[in-house]
């Protein structure tokens, strides 16, 4: 119970400290990179970061392997799908590492094993974390008090929707499909509105929000300072046609992936993860009320 009340529950449907320089082109640390190297990368080697534990829930950009146990046809479990995550693939849906990944190096603990993958068992046992992401999910709408605050959880950090209308699958002659993106904001709307509510409801709990919207919105209006030369395709060299729009099954994919925004048609690269879990780390411009770290030192 107090290692779930101390941690910190991430959700994707993420002034005090120096900013980070966000307009300079993305270069993602090593795969094998310590919490030392990685705080000093992002020049916050002198502040403390420290959290027992990271639960994650999401669809396909943080599912980390739980796919890969239902019987879909939505698998990852193949190359080029995690070319860059030690060159084997996973279950995750890009090439590398996820924002969730980044933020476990980061604060010095394991990537969240996912929960599907472990035995009865070893779910019994206590762990840093667990992830429960899964691709092509949705929402429960669940009546109050949430099945999650009951058990003890008390940090949230919960993501808006990205302009779902500039994703590679809903481009149509180069133009991002606007219907869809007023949507996505109509959405992130009220979602920000029922944080709110959640928070003034539930005693001692934190809900910070964020702005995924904004953080892709920047790539797209300024995508060569990140060091972006394609917002609107995919790495994947060959994509399946049929409904899942995947990579093709042991395809090379692009040799230049940091220069994409896109991996497949519906998941960003390891660039794009990176400069996520690097800006709601302490960027206060897309974390609301306070960012990632203000959060962990509360």
């Amino acid at each position: 119970m107090t290692r779930i009340m101390n941690s910190i529950l991430i959700f994707f449907l993420f002034l005090l400290f120096a900013p980070l320089d966000l307009a300079r082109v993305v270069t993602v640390p090593p795969f094998n990179i310590s919490k030392e190297s990685f705080l000093k990368t992002l020049s916050l080697e002198n502040t403390k970061i420290d959290l027992p534990a990271l639960y994650v829930f999401g669809d396909s950009f943080v599912d980390e392997g739980n796919n890969e146990h239902f019987n879909i046809q939505f698998h990852r479990n193949y190359t080029p799908y995690g070319i860059d995550f030690g060159g084997k693939p996973t279950g995750r849906y890009t090439n590398g590492r996820t924002v969730v990944d980044f933020i476990a190096q980061i604060v010095g603990l394991p990537f969240p094993p996912p929960v599907l993958s472990l035995s009865k068992k070893d779910k019994r046992i206590p762990q840093t974390g667990l992830n429960y992401a899964c691709g092509f999910t949705g929402i429960l709408d669940l009546t109050p008090p949430p099945t999650l605050y009951r058990l003890g959880a008390r940090k949230f950090v919960i993501n808006n929707l990205d302009p779902t209308g500039c994703e590679p699958h809903q481009i149509v002659h180069e133009k991002c499909w606007d219907q869809a993106n007023d949507r996505a904001l109509l959405f992130n709307k009220r979602l920000s509105h029922l944080l709110k509510d959640l928070q003034s409801t539930l005693p001692g709990s934190k809900f910070v929000l964020v702005d995924l919207y904004k953080i892709f919105q920047d790539v797209y209006a300024s995508p060569a300072s990140y060091g972006f030369r394609n917002v609107m395709g995919t790495c994947c060299s060959k994509l399946d046609e049929g409904r899942t729009k995947a990579c093709i099954p042991r395809v090379a994919p692009c040799k230049d992936r940091n220069a994409y925004v896109f991996f497949d048609p519906f998941n960003p690269t390891e660039s794009i993860h990176f400069i996520w879990a690097r800006r709601m780390l302490n960027d206060s411009s897309v974390t609301y009320p306070v960012n990632l770290i203000q959060l962990i030192q509360s």
